[in-house]
């Protein structure tokens, strides 16, 4: 059931509408790679309605960009999942498999990704970009210790990789100049993401209670 701004249930009409709208400002953001290239005038337009309508469904471009970016990261999620489910290979390998594809997905999708880190830190929920994320990497690192995958342990764990591989992109610049590892740099960011794994995942720290 999708449901209007004051809580209304949408006629197919109307649920037709919001979609066109979010699918417009969506492909707008995938072609520019950047929001800050979106305008309301500009989404309206191309999903073939009024500037008005737009802004009484999602109120502003923010809460329009949040929905975007939410259905991009999501996408990308289901991805991920689905390609590390078929690889015959260790769990701390597919960790590495995911933990690369989510930096190289940073990368690529520079506009996406820093809207998308930031909105999380600046109103974090347990079903945000990073929440869905982190749920993908719990269950892997469960594997890897040997547990469950809804632990603090597995959470922490899951947590603090993902922070880091966020951080990492985000001070781009600062990493470059302490580490010499420029996370642009397809070689040098799996040389960082490499040792950030072995550096979370050690015998050592995952033998802890």
């Amino acid at each position: 059931m999708i449901l209007g701004k004051g809580g209304e249930i949408l006629s197919i009409q109307e649920r037709k509408a919001r979609e066109n709208i979010l699918e417009a400002a969506t492909a707008m953001i995938r072609e520019s790679g950047s929001v800050g290239k979106v305008t309301i005038r500009e989404v309206a337009a191309r999903a073939g309605v009024g500037i008005g309508l737009v802004n009484y469904y999602y109120g502003s471009k923010q809460n329009l960009v949040r929905d975007c970016v939410r259905r991009m990261i999501s996408s990308v999620v289901e991805k991920f999942a689905a390609i590390y489910g078929r690889l015959d290979v260790s769990a701390i390998d597919k960790i590495r498999y995911l933990a690369k594809s989510t930096g190289t997905f940073f990368v690529f999708n520079p506009g996406v990704s820093r809207v998308a880190i930031l909105m999380d830190l600046e109103d974090g929920s347990d079903n945000d970009n990073t929440a869905e994320m982190i749920r993908v990497y719990e269950e892997l690192i469960a594997q890897h210790v040997g547990g469950e995958s809804e632990t603090q342990q597995s959470y922490l764990m899951a947590h603090g990789l993902l922070a880091a591989l966020q951080s990492a992109y985000l001070r781009r610049d600062v990493m470059l100049q302490r580490t010499g590892l420029d996370f642009y740099d397809d070689v040098q960011r799996e040389t960082l993401i490499d040792q950030l794994v072995d550096g979370l995942f050690s015998s050592e720290d995952c033998s802890r209670p």
